[in-house]
């Protein structure tokens, strides 16, 4: 129900958080966020990231068991091999994917290593932090929920839960 207020919040920490300017990035909101325009979003990135970039990325909504991004126009959702073609394509030093959404954690892809887990509840340990950044640079995927998982909304806040905590 709070993707958009998600994106929105998003992008504020982008324009004052971070002081991008505004030409720096795109939001898609609700009607907007069809399949064409979040793929045409992934090849803007592809042409204006250096390589000496970082870039952020941020999606809040629906997620399907076959498709961790289901776009407004939902019949055309983005598989994964198509998601990871997609991020493949930017040339940036580092990609930092944030996804508010059920089943997520596929984004990651086989291979990935959790941060935060069922035995660490707790959040981000200093040793943790430590290690993550002595790590090269690369793609990091930040999900609300594994690959099996649904994620949660708290309908309080009106947000996604793991975009009120990730905005806090």
């Amino acid at each position: 129900k709070w993707a958009d207020k998600d994106a929105i919040e998003f992008s504020t920490f982008l324009r004052y958080g971070l002081g991008l300017p505004e030409d720096h990035y795109r939001i898609l909101k609700n009607s907007d966020a069809t399949r064409e325009k979040i793929r045409d979003a992934f090849g803007w990135l592809g042409l204006v990231a250096k390589p000496e970039d970082r870039v952020y990325i941020f999606y809040s909504g629906h997620g399907k068991d076959n498709s961790p991004i289901v776009p407004y126009d939902t019949e055309n959702s983005f598989t994964l091999e198509s998601l990871q073609k997609a991020l493949s394509k930017i040339e940036a030093k580092e990609i930092i994917f944030f996804a508010d959404a059920c089943f997520s954690g596929k984004i990651a892809g086989k291979g990935a290593k959790p941060i935060i887990d069922r035995e660490n509840l707790t959040g981000l340990k200093n040793e943790t932090v430590a290690e993550i950044t002595k790590s090269k640079p690369g793609v990091v995927v930040m999900t609300s929920a594994n690959g099996i998982q649904e994620a949660y909304e708290w309908d309080g806040q009106k947000n996604g839960l793991f975009t009120y905590h990730l905005m806090n």
